[in-house]
């Protein structure tokens, strides 16, 4: 999670501040920006990797739930034979 808050910044800090130096403001009000840009990177990947990894664990549940149905499935129906 250090990695997406880490790159989340990074990109936010990067995107608002060279965006406010290109449009002709301040060095200062860039940076000030920029740290806010940054809080809001990291927080929004933060938030973007917890909605991935969420999706990606009830996938590999719904995924080990289907597996072990259709093993007792199949264990049930070779004993019939």
């Amino acid at each position: 999670m250090k990695f997406f808050l880490t790159l989340g910044g990074s990109i936010g800090f990067l995107t608002i501040f060279f965006t406010e130096l290109h449009a002709g403001n301040e060095i200062g009000f860039a940076l000030r920006d920029g740290a806010l840009g940054c809080l809001a990177g990291a927080f929004l990947l933060r938030g973007f990797h917890y909605v991935m990894m969420r999706c990606i664990k009830s996938l590999v549940l719904e995924q080990n739930s289907m597996s072990a149905s259709s093993t007792s499935t199949k264990g049930s129906s070779s004993g019939v034979n």
